[in-house]
């Protein structure tokens, strides 16, 4: 199959006009597979057929293109998009979905196309590819002058947090709250792989994309504030450019609505946070490793997270937030203290209605 692959690579095609507009949006978006919308399908072309064929068990073909070649086609109904997009994502597939932007009935000629998503393994929000009970976070690295900065997000939910420390303390961060994908400077992959090897997914972006005073404004803008002082990470100049960083991934993959990320959270080095997921600490409640006890949750996203969590239960008396029976009621350490005073009001506050007087 990595045969096919390269054979599909290296072959020139004859350009139709179809296949010209194929390739001009292929050109802008060449490392993701190009799932491109042709009536009711989505069509796959040449290298990506391949890569599709292998990964999702569909048929490749092949068509003519132009009288003196040919070029890989595979495809899928438009109506089995949220069956194959998973798929592709979690074989660690970049996804550009292109549709079609006119009506074709009402077209002479190519209906204009563009791409309306990009989806990676860290950028999602489809139910399909979010994992029940889990975050899917997107990390963010930037190695600055003096320390390395680290920035998480899980867009489905808007938690957004950020930390800078020794390349060992980030590799600690990176391990435990296991980002589906990071993004750090290009030119800078030596050093990311001494510091944190080759196990994750990774995308790297241009070093401009981490400017910080950019990156300050981006975040500002984002959170409504003049400053970031009231966030406790105003000093923190790797993080924040970690953190906008990822501001800028959303917009490149075409995810603008980012309304519900409206705070960020500090994580101290010096609080030796202990990481653990619900699901986890569920199971060692229901085999009595751990003593059930009452909620401690350490800030505004980790109740967000205790609700939602609460609410997949099938047991009926979990479906109710403000009802949990105290052999069942869970106790969550997800992160440290937090120092801001916006999150720290948000964190009691939803901590009342969880556990009214």
């Amino acid at each position: 199959m990595a045969g096919k692959e390269s054979e599909a690579k290296d072959r020139k095609y004859v350009e139709t006009p179809l296949m010209k507009q194929y390739y001009s949006i292929k050109a802008v978006h060449g490392d993701a597979v190009l799932l491109f919308r042709v009536g009711d399908f989505y069509e796959t072309f040449g290298e990506d057929a391949v890569r599709a064929s292998r990964i999702l068990g569909i048929t490749l073909t092949r068509r003519a293109n132009g009288a003196a070649s040919y070029v890989e086609l595979a495809g899928f109904p438009y109506h089995a998009l949220d069956t194959y997009l998973p798929k592709l994502v979690r074989a660690g597939e970049r996804v550009a979905v292109c549709e079609q932007l006119e009506d074709p009935k009402l077209v002479k000629g190519i209906v204009k196309r563009g791409v309306i998503e990009l989806v990676t393994p860290g950028v999602v929000l489809s139910d399909n590819v979010l994992v029940n009970k889990e975050n899917t976070f997107l990390a963010s690295v930037h190695f600055g002058k003096k320390t390395t900065g680290v920035a998480f997000l899980d867009l489905s939910t808007g938690e957004f947090y950020v930390a800078e420390g020794r390349d060992d303390y980030v590799d600690k961060l990176l391990s435990n709250l296991a980002p589906k994908e990071i993004i750090y400077q290009r030119g800078w992959e030596e050093r990311f792989t001494r510091a944190f090897g080759t196990r994750n997914y990774t995308y790297k972006l241009d070093e401009w994309v981490f400017a910080e005073d950019i990156n300050r404004e981006k975040l500002c803008k984002q959170f409504g504030t003049a400053s970031l002082k009231g966030y406790g990470i105003d000093s923190m100049t790797s993080g924040i450019s970690a953190a906008g960083a990822i501001l800028y991934y959303l917009d490149f993959t075409e995810h603008k609505n980012v309304g519900h990320i409206t705070g960020i959270s500090r994580i101290d080095e010096n609080a030796a946070p202990t990481f653990c997921s619900l699901s986890e600490y569920a199971r060692a409640v229901s085999k009595k490793l751990m003593p059930p006890s009452y909620a401690l949750c350490s800030s505004f996203t980790a109740s967000c997270s205790l609700m939602r969590w609460i609410g997949r239960q099938p047991n009926p008396f979990f479906s109710m937030t403000r009802f949990v029976l105290p052999s069942v009621i869970l106790f969550i350490e997800i992160l440290p203290p937090i120092l801001d005073t916006p999150s720290i009001a948000k964190s009691l506050f939803f901590c009342n209605i969880l556990f009214p007087a």
